[in-house]
């Protein structure tokens, strides 16, 4: 454990060794902060990686709903503007084709 360096100098018959044991001890001490910081940094990068790790497929999941989803919407889009089309051509000939129906039928009537 480190001492500080007023407690080693008031100790008795330790005042040689007393620089070299401060040094010592500033060196220790300078050690476990630089030891406390880079287990700091290594675990707050794994702590990014693990949820940059959760959250990309998460992300990459919804991109590629979303694209289906855009997808789907214009082949839906592209279906019913065929359904359209289809529905206007047969109104058209509906409306053509009423007269000559009417005409048929007054002709079966009169026979």
């Amino acid at each position: 454990m480190c001492r500080s360096p007023q407690t080693l100098l008031r100790q008795p018959g330790r005042e040689t060794k007393a620089s070299a044991k401060v040094a010592m001890c500033d060196d220790v001490c300078r050690r476990r902060k630089w030891l406390r910081l880079a287990w700091a940094r290594k675990h707050s990068r794994m702590w990014v990686e693990d949820a940059a790790a959760t959250t990309l497929p998460i992300a990459l999941t919804t991109a590629q709903k979303f694209t289906d989803v855009n997808r789907g919407a214009s082949e839906t889009d592209a279906s019913s503007a065929e359904v359209l089309s289809s529905a206007q051509s047969l109104a058209h000939e509906s409306n053509r084709l009423k007269p000559e129906v009417r005409k048929l039928l007054e002709m079966v009537r009169a026979a």
